[in-house]
């Protein structure tokens, strides 16, 4: 028995004496402190970039922490988290975003823009944090600059790429404003113009590029169609992937700052299907890394071919790796769902099973986890379009011989269901189940082998009493069915059938009597019940049930009984 010293109130930092007894006596004392609940402490704010343009916007990473140095979570954003009065900036509706990184939060994203009135010049801005009764605050000094004057240079970054099958989808360009000193400077979209200064299709050749008047671009193709091309903030969209027929264009796209700096890049427009470039080749010598994910190493994979050794999970977890035909990772484009054409497929047999990772992590794109699920070596097939690999997985003797138990345990019928029929079933999955080391026999529940083990004795038992009741009645007849004359033998008892009771006749007192009626009931009974109990598909309850109708049929036999008493008793002796 544990207890622990009884105080008139628990305090924070105050000691209480926990002392552990067995059978009266005190084997273990220990001083335990009691510790203050989690509180805010303090706050720390780290900029994207401290110089700011007026009119623009910027992110600032906010991590509130309590005084054992874990992360505050669950607040409230807009209200937990806001700016001292009086400054320069504020924070946009929705400019609070949680960190999270697995199921934990690690701090907190905060847009701020500046104010409209703010004028060039230093500004520091407080981030104040409350949690219940608890306020702490972080300052971070910012240069508010007149953007004319501060910019120094621009630079394009593509964000999201447009080489796929579906460009009406749109490209997302940045441009990475940075002032005179080289430092990275937020500025407005209305300190940039993003404009297309030419296109060339896949052989080099200069289209046909007219604007109209809303900023729409029209591409003259060989066949004198035309293609719509649209740049809005660094957006870059096609008016259609059909409009391409096949074709693949060069986009030149130009940012130029509100000083007239300008950056320009070529973006690839295309509505070719991706196809992998490098990384593994579709029915060939495997080429590409195979990464066990639960392991974090590299797996040996030798022509094609991958084993199976985790007994503990039966399984394996593989990242495939590879490139398109644009260098870029081949797999599923972060925020594009799996039904594009950029998705690989995977399919296995009914020996493998195949668990995807999670698609909105670009990460585990091309991550799956194979389970044997018989024992049995299968195969892969790793898909995009017409191109298939095919992966053969093997399993080792432990990880074969622990699926091998399971699958005969998981056939097991229930409990409930279970029949004589099953006994072989049993029997197997009960060997197969003791052939594993004790270690590997942690790693399977046998529930349900020994609950059907259970109920097979249990129906084994309900048949055998239902074939010993059937045997204590046997019938000596002239015919097919039951008619005066016949004998029935109930036990040590035989029983000589008469028409009916007035039609007995001169007869000896010894001998017993049933009328036809009688006789045919209980016949009928165990003709019924014979049936029932050389089945072997019956369970338990169904054989009990048929001894249950049986049992029934004592009633006659009692009336046989009397019967036979009274004709003796009304005739009397010979």
């Amino acid at each position: 028995m544990i207890s622990a010293e009884k105080v008139d109130k628990l305090e924070a930092d105050k000691k209480v004496k926990v002392t552990a007894t067995v059978e009266g006596k005190e084997v273990s004392k220990v001083d335990v402190t009691v510790k203050p609940a989690a509180a805010l402490k303090e706050v720390k704010a780290t900029a994207k970039t401290t110089q700011v343009a007026q009119g623009a916007s910027t992110v600032v990473r906010v991590v509130p922490t309590d005084q054992y140095g874990n992360v505050v979570a669950e607040l409230v954003k807009d209200t937990n988290i806001t700016l001292a009065t009086g400054s320069s900036f504020e924070i946009p509706s929705s400019g609070v975003k949680a960190v999270e990184e697995g199921d934990k939060t690690v701090g907190y994203d905060v847009t701020i823009k500046t104010v409209d009135e703010v004028k060039p010049g230093k500004s520091t801005v407080e981030f104040k944090v409350t949690k219940d009764d608890a306020t702490a605050s972080a300052k971070v000094d910012f240069t508010v600059v007149e953007a004319i004057e501060a910019i120094g240079s621009v630079e394009i970054k593509e964000v999201e790429g447009l080489q796929n099958a579906a460009p009406e989808d749109g490209v997302k360009l940045e441009a990475i404003v940075k002032d005179k000193d080289d430092q990275v400077l937020e500025v407005t979209t209305d300190d940039l113009k993003w404009s297309i200064t030419g296109v060339k299709d896949a052989k080099g050749n200069a289209l046909t590029l007219t604007e109209d008047p809303a900023g729409t671009y029209k591409v003259t193709l060989a066949d004198k169609e035309e293609v719509t091309l649209t740049i809005t903030d660094g957006v870059l969209k096609t008016g259609g992937s059909e409009s391409l027929k096949g074709l693949t264009i060069d986009v030149a796209v130009q940012v130029e700052t509100a000083n007239f700096k300008t950056a320009e890049t070529t973006v690839t427009i295309t509505d070719e299907a991706l196809a992998y470039k490098e990384g593994f080749k579709i029915e060939k010598a495997f080429e590409g890394k195979v990464t066990d994910a639960t392991k974090a190493k590299e797996v040996k994979v030798e022509n094609n071919t991958i084993e199976i050794t985790d007994e503990a999970t039966q399984a394996v977890t593989l990242t495939f790796t590879g490139t398109d035909q644009y260098g870029d990772i081949f797999g599923i484009t972060e925020g594009v769902t799996a039904d594009k054409t950029s998705s690989l497929a995977t399919e296995a047999g009914d020996k493998l099973s195949i668990t995807l990772a999670d698609d909105t992590k670009l990460e585990d794109l091309q991550t799956i986890t194979i389970t044997s699920t018989t024992g049995e070596d299968g195969e892969v097939y790793i898909s995009y379009g017409k191109e298939r690999l095919v992966l053969n997985v093997k399993v080792s003797a432990s990880v074969k011989a622990i699926a091998e138990a399971k699958a005969a345990i998981k056939a097991l019928p229930a409990a409930d269901a279970v029949t004589v029929a099953d006994a072989a079933a049993i029997q197997a999955a009960r060997d197969a189940f003791d052939k594993l080391t004790s270690d590997q026999q942690k790693k399977v529940t046998a529930t349900k082998l020994t609950d059907a083990e259970t109920a097979l004795g249990k129906v084994k038992t309900a048949k055998g009493n239902l074939e010993t009741a059937i045997n204590t009645v046997s019938f000596t007849l002239k015919g097919e069915t039951v008619a005066a004359g016949d004998t029935i033998t109930i036990g040590d008892n035989v029983y000589l059938v008469v028409a009916n009771e007035t039609n007995v006749g001169a007869v000896d007192k010894d001998v017993k009597y049933a009328t036809v009626d009688q006789a045919t009931t209980l016949f009928n009974a165990i003709k019924a019940a014979k049936l029932v109990a050389e089945a072997t598909d019956k369970t338990e309850t169904q054989y009990k049930a048929e001894q249950d109708k049986l049992d029934k049929v004592e009633v006659t036999k009692g009336a046989i009984v009397v019967f036979t008493e009274a004709v003796e008793a009304q005739v009397g002796t010979k």
